[in-house]
């Protein structure tokens, strides 16, 4: 795939998901984004990337100005990749939509994600679902909520958040009035 991805500046949508590519082909993928300036949707779900596969990724993402979709679930990406994808965020004009379910991101990532959210104007849908971000990352994200106009919808069920992080997020959402929706 990654051979024929330089010949194929017009792709627009690819899903490799399900496929063991790992951090090699990750990493072979990511030297062959720059070429796909066209490309809209991109989907390595339960790909086996992990965290350095993620970080090779991320640092072609800007590259494709038109990327709107992003799906890099179940990958075990951890707060590593979780940060090095977070610090390319205010990049990625385009995007509209990242799936991060089932990664086993937590606290620092969730801090990651909240340091650059607000320079991310056209965010609207953070799936950090099923992760372990517990109640300090949902702390950190409550904060930046505000910030975040674009933002309509951050999944966070399956998160280990206690009342304590649920109350910092509600306690957010009603003092600014912020509409959309969060799943806990």
């Amino acid at each position: 795939v990654s051979g024929a991805l330089p010949l194929s500046p017009s792709l627009t949508d690819l899903d490799l998901s399900t496929n063991y590519i790992g951090v090699k082909g990750a990493s072979s993928l990511a030297a062959c984004l720059p070429h796909c300036r066209n490309l809209k949707q991109l989907q390595i779900r339960s790909c086996n990337v992990g965290s350095q596969g993620t970080k090779a990724l991320a640092s072609c993402l800007p590259f494709c100005s038109q990327l709107s979709f992003l799906n890099l679930s179940a990958n075990t990406i951890n707060d590593e990749g979780a940060v090095a994808l977070a610090r390319m965020l205010p990049e990625c004009q385009a995007l509209t939509h990242l799936e991060l379910t089932s990664n086993s991101i937590g606290p620092t990532g969730a801090r990651g994600f909240a340091q650059v959210l607000g320079g991310c104007g056209r965010l609207v849908h953070l799936d950090l679902s099923n992760n372990v971000l517990g109640d300090d990352g949902a702390k950190a994200l409550a904060q930046i909520l505000p910030t975040c106009k674009s933002l309509t919808s951050i999944p966070l069920s399956s998160n280990d958040i206690t009342a304590e992080g649920a109350n910092a997020l509600n306690h957010m959402l009603a003092r600014y009035h912020l509409w959309g929706h969060l799943w806990i």
